[in-house]
């Protein structure tokens, strides 16, 4: 096994072991997402429920299942994505401020990749070291309804 596999096996180790403890309590504060369909030229809705009035929730996109963990100074993210390379390529999908229910939107046009399936999750921002994100969420971009 070669060194960098070692190192990344064991960091994604610790992630789950620090995420597991708290786990049963983060899951029912955890965020929510729903997607419209994916129609090239039109405008998609995303919209996330659960977050933390306030929070800016931060949403990625990428084409496989997989793990990312990403640490964002910036954004103040710290999250641990299943969807592979986001981390790598930080494809940054949108970002929403929670309003006093805990509800984001995030509006995008859909680009021209028709036949192109693409996984979306969302996380709030601020929540370190327990990452917050939502269920993953698959569509497939079409050219119609």
């Amino acid at each position: 096994m070669k060194m960098s596999t070692r190192i990344l096996t064991i960091v994604m180790l610790l992630v789950a072991m620090c995420s597991f403890d708290n786990a049963a309590l983060a899951q029912d504060d955890c965020l929510s997402l729903r997607a419209t369909d994916l129609v090239v030229g039109e405008t998609a809705e995303f919209e996330i429920a659960n977050a933390t009035p306030g929070s800016v929730i931060v949403m990625v996109w990428g084409l496989r299942e997989g793990r990312s963990v990403i640490e964002n100074d910036r954004l103040s993210l710290c999250a641990n994505f299943g969807i592979k390379n986001v981390r790598n390529k930080f494809r940054l999908a949108g970002l929403a401020l929670a309003d006093d229910d805990g509800h984001g939107v995030i509006v995008r046009r859909v680009p021209d990749f028709v036949g192109t399936v693409v996984l979306l999750q969302a996380a709030e921002a601020g929540t370190c070291p327990d990452s917050c994100v939502s269920n993953i969420v698959e569509r497939e971009i079409t050219e119609d309804r």
